[in-house]
């Protein structure tokens, strides 16, 4: 008994002298040797050899601490990978606890990271096992400057800059604060961060607490939860008020031209001006809430027209975004709605309408060659999906009301008519799918006229391709006042078709029972063709 108390009192010694040994090994003898120029060799050559990262740093040295915490410290470090700049570092310090196994702080006064490098080293290896992140185990951080570039293409870089990055633990919340500068193709202004709030991390869960971002001189505040550890149950909040419309539409129309360089539909417009309150939910499931604009207005590129609403409601609901509104159209009321669906689905289809009753006084101001005799019901109806813009435009005129283009006019002043116009774009073509003038009388519309045409676009500009021009049956001369000033009396039939590219007639035209100064017409017939 007494032998056997003797060896375990041997192999308890043995225990405590070989844990004093090992102590003493990681206190004075570990430190010289990985802060050797032989061991940093070795280690740069496996990282080499599995990832093809080169790593150079200066001043490297290691110190190890009572409580079994490692510390590395350099004045620099460099990380490159097939002479691409991943990572440099200047004044670098970092504890990992060799008991816990944790990463407990990094320090750095300057940190440079080119993140779409370490993108395609990460695609690279992709298929080799990861470990879980959980941010609840981020290390303490206090990074003093860094630099973040990611270049995703001609149109979608990135560049951030950061200041006092900090992440602290307390009262049982990871916080993490921070300064950050953003400029990239996708914001037409820079774009700041974290000057008021803060992000903070609980349960493993993201969280926003009015965190302030700044675009141009408009502020946003980001409030709720912004994504969990399944990347589920976003909950995130976005306010702000009187942002100034000039900046949103400008930012809007630049993102949009990153994406595709045609002309937009905000490009109609100029000098855009009014404010807007923004009350937005963004969750998994899409945006819900409001945006509402305050005296928006702007002007139209052709004829310089104003355009006024004094409220605006942009209503979000998931994927789906509906708006309408009653405001003036120069000198006249007008009304509009506009309806977007599948928003950031890749299947985004917008329906919209524009209505107006336009009368002398609008077309005096803003159309000189052409006036309105009583008043013109106009309105735009337009539909929009995969770049395929269709747009129906009516016009309707009760009796005694006309149109009048220099000497031209449209005449039948004793009947309610229409003109209509239906048109397709697709890429550099702009069908003119049918238009017709007719009369109506009750609920009946009898077309007197119609045709069809295509504009094809060169340089830049739309320009005439065709247009077609056929009688429904025999039309009254009268149907068209300026052949008064030709003509007098009859009807006239036809089936024109005019190239202008060709510059080439073709079809036929059709006189009965009309005067020509002191001649009478009984019938006359013109061909044109090849």
């Amino acid at each position: 008994m007494a032998r056997l108390r003797l060896l375990i009192l041997k192999f308890l010694l043995f225990c405590v002298f070989a844990s004093g040994a090992l102590y003493a090994i990681f206190l004075y003898v570990l430190p010289p040797v990985l802060s050797s120029s032989k061991f940093k060799n070795k280690i740069d050559n496996i990282l080499y050899e599995k990832t093809g990262i080169k790593i150079n740093s200066e001043k490297l040295t290691v110190k190890t601490f009572p409580n079994l915490t490692l510390q590395i410290n350099a004045d620099k470090i460099n990380l490159n990978n097939n002479d691409a700049d991943l990572l440099h570092a200047k004044d670098f310090l970092l504890d990992f606890n060799i008991f816990k196994r944790s990463l407990d702080r990094i320090y750095i006064d300057y940190i440079y990271i080119n993140a779409s490098e370490f993108k395609n080293i990460i695609k690279t290896n992709k298929n080799k096992k990861t470990s879980d992140f959980n941010i609840d185990r981020l290390p303490e951080i206090f990074i003093k400057k860094a630099e973040i570039w990611v270049d995703k293409g001609d149109v979608n870089s990135i560049y951030i800059t950061a200041d006092d990055i900090h992440k602290t633990d307390k009262d049982g919340k990871t916080y993490l604060t921070f300064k950050a500068d953003i400029v990239s193709d996708l914001f037409r202004n820079l774009v700041s961060i974290g000057r008021t709030g803060c992000l903070y991390v609980e349960n493993n869960t993201l969280y926003s607490n009015n965190l302030q971002t700044i675009i141009g001189v408009s502020e946003l505040y980001l409030n709720g939860r912004i994504i969990d550890k399944n990347n589920k149950n976003t909950d995130l909040s976005l306010t702000g008020k009187d942002i100034p419309i000039s900046d949103i539409m400008a930012s809007l129309l630049y993102f949009q031209k990153l994406k595709e360089p045609g002309k937009k539909f905000i490009e109609n417009f100029y000098d855009y001006s009014g404010t807007m309150d923004v009350d937005l939910k963004v969750k998994k499931e899409g945006i819900f809430g409001k945006a509402s604009a305050k005296e928006l207005a702007g002007k139209s590129v052709l004829f310089n027209v104003p355009i006024k609403f004094p409220v605006v409601d942009f209503i979000f609901n998931e994927t789906d975004m509906k708006a309408s509104s009653v405001g003036s159209l120069g000198n006249e009321k007008v009304f509009a709605d506009v309806e977007m669906t599948k928003i950031f689905t890749g299947e985004q289809e917008v329906n919209g309408s524009v209505h107006s009753v336009l009368s002398k006084k609008f077309s005096e101001q803003y159309f000189p060659n052409l006036r309105i005799k009583g008043t013109a019901d106009t309105q735009v109806n337009y539909h929009i999906k995969n770049k395929k813009i269709d747009v129906n435009y009516i016009a309707k005129m009760p009796k005694g009301s006309d149109l009048y283009y220099k000497d031209a006019y449209l005449g039948l002043e004793d009947k309610v008519k229409r003109l209509l116009i239906n048109t397709h774009k697709d890429g550099d073509e702009l069908y003119i799918k049918n238009y017709d003038y007719s009369v109506q009388e009750g609920s009946d519309i009898f077309k007197i006229i119609k045709g069809e045409g295509l504009f094809t676009k060169e340089n830049g500009h739309f320009i005439p391709d065709y247009i077609t021009c056929k009688t429904e049956n025999d039309a009254p001369v009268s149907v068209a006042g300026s052949f008064y000033k030709y003509i007098d009396g009859g009807v006239f039939n036809g089936d024109l078709k005019y190239s202008f590219k060709n510059q080439l007639l073709t079809g036929f035209f059709n006189i009965k029972n009309s005067k020509y100064k002191d001649f009478e017409i009984k019938n006359a017939q013109v061909n044109a063709g090849d």
